[in-house]
């Protein structure tokens, strides 16, 4: 818990050293705390200091015709390059940066697995991408959609819910549009592959072989149905994992780019897999992380799949991003 709790501590004071050029200075070494700054008072932190851009690519006849909304859009970057904030009118969230390695995937030792699905584990080799700190909220989706379809809408900070996959395609759609032109890079917002996910969950190359993301005691990570009295929770309540990540166990499940393949695992590329079946199964695609319904044991290997209509309180999203020169 004690380095669970310094990574936190580190990561708010990169968002509080963020200077008004939008660059945030190198980390100092700091003694120790108990537990996180509240979200609301992050993100606040983070918003002032963004510097703000308009996306000047879309036209007038672009926004009307897509219905988009008009917020002022920015990205503000580390100056180490380990977080981006981004900035949509009233809402700001950081994306951090998760370095590219190897790692097996699956039903590795620890995982406790015993479901054929989640086997063989195999290994992946991944390039570098940056993903939400905590999944998307009602705030931001509202910033950038103009309407919240959400179940339990009493605090902005929770993660938007109830949204098929094909709702989550359409966010992301926009935020591409959005950002087009509001950065000096090309930004690639898209949700994570399976393989992504996972990865982020076990912490990456800072991973320390948890069964859970970030513990291997799942009520300190994760809300499920034995602690959420079956609602979901603002956002960042829980303790991170080692890349500073929130809620990758529970709280609402995240839609992947994956399409469903239970035999994927067998014929996986080795480098940046994606499954992109166009059988039967494309209907289905693949969520990862338990929700607020789901029982305790949701281990970060755990694989499920949904129709791509499917929604309700427990369906969520988090974003990833990649960054190219134009």
């Amino acid at each position: 818990m004690r380095k669970i709790a310094i990574l936190t501590l580190a990561a708010l004071a990169l968002v509080l050293a963020f200077s008004t050029e939008g660059k945030i200075k190198k980390r100092q070494p700091r003694a120790t705390t108990t537990r996180t700054a509240s979200s609301g008072n992050v993100e606040r932190s983070a918003k002032s200091a963004v510097q703000n851009r308009s996306a000047n690519s879309i036209t007038s006849s672009e926004m009307t015709s897509m219905n988009l909304p008009r917020p002022d859009v920015g990205v503000g970057e580390a100056a180490d390059g380990e977080m981006l904030i981004i900035n949509i009118g009233d809402a700001a969230f950081i994306m951090l940066k998760v370095e590219g390695g190897t790692f097996t995937m699956g039903a590795t030792s620890e995982q406790g697995s015993t479901n054929p699905i989640e086997k063989p584990a195999h290994e992946v080799e991944l390039t570098t991408f940056y993903i939400g700190e905590a999944e998307v909220t009602q705030q931001t989706w509202s910033a950038v959609m103009g309407s919240n379809p959400s179940i339990n809408i009493d605090d902005i900070r929770n993660p938007v819910n109830n949204i098929t996959w094909d709702d989550s395609q359409r966010f992301v759609n926009r935020m591409n549009v959005l950002f087009a032109d509001a950065y000096t890079k090309k930004l690639r917002f898209s949700l994570p592959t399976e393989a992504q996910w996972e990865y982020a969950a076990r912490g990456g190359c800072q991973s320390q072989g948890y069964r859970f993301a970030g513990s291997d005691y799942e009520n300190s990570v994760a809300w499920n149905n034995a602690n959420s009295d079956g609602t979901i929770h603002p956002v960042k309540e829980k303790f991170p994992n080692e890349l500073g990540l929130y809620d990758m166990n529970g709280n609402v499940w995240e839609w992947c780019q994956d399409v469903w393949d239970p035999d994927f695992y067998s014929k996986s590329p080795r480098i940046n897999p994606v499954c992109t079946n166009t059988s039967s199964k494309s209907s289905y695609h693949i969520a990862r992380g338990n929700g607020i319904n789901s029982n305790p044991g949701g281990y970060i290997a755990w694989r499920n799949a949904y129709p791509i209509t499917s929604k309700g309180i427990d369906k969520g999203m988090r974003l990833v991003v990649t960054i190219s020169d134009y």
